[in-house]
Order: structure tokens, then sequence, then C-alpha cells
């Protein structure tokens, strides 16, 4: 019999958080102190296999700086 095997998901698994959109994302980042366990801030992110979802904020900066949100199945929600 073949184990299976586990995957760590660093992603909030709330229910509060399990839809997401850029208005959202405007919303939470920064505010809600629940995600902030799971943010990254990672500059030099590249696209893999863990990537879910990204984000475009290149118009409007989230937060002021960060063009991108990137849902990371390892590195969790990662602005970038």
């Amino acid at each position: 019999m073949l184990a299976k095997k586990q995957q760590t998901l660093n992603l909030p698994r709330e229910k509060e958080h399990r839809v997401w959109s850029k208005d959202i994302l405007r919303q939470k980042v920064g505010v809600d102190q629940t995600i902030e366990m799971y943010l990254t801030k990672d500059a030099n992110y590249q696209i893999n296999r863990d990537t879910i979802a990204i984000y475009e904020f290149q118009k409007e900066p989230l937060l002021g700086k960060y063009k991108s949100v990137i849902f990371d199945c390892q590195e969790g929600i990662v602005l970038c």
C-alpha cells in the first residue's frame, strides 16, 4: 500500500479567508492580523508549481509598494 504524501499549505484555512479578490486583499492586507502570519515579502519571487494565483496591482500598488500579490502553497501570500 502506498502512503499518501501530505502537503502542507501555508495559506489561511478559516472560512472567512476562503474567498479572495483584489478588493478583499486591499481590505485585509496590513489590517487583518489573522492573515499576517501567512504573509511573505519577496521581491524576487518566481512562478513555480506551488503558485496558485497572482493578483496584479501595477497601477495602484498594494500598501503603496507591492505590485503583485501571489498565492503560493508553500510561501503563503507573497507580497512582491
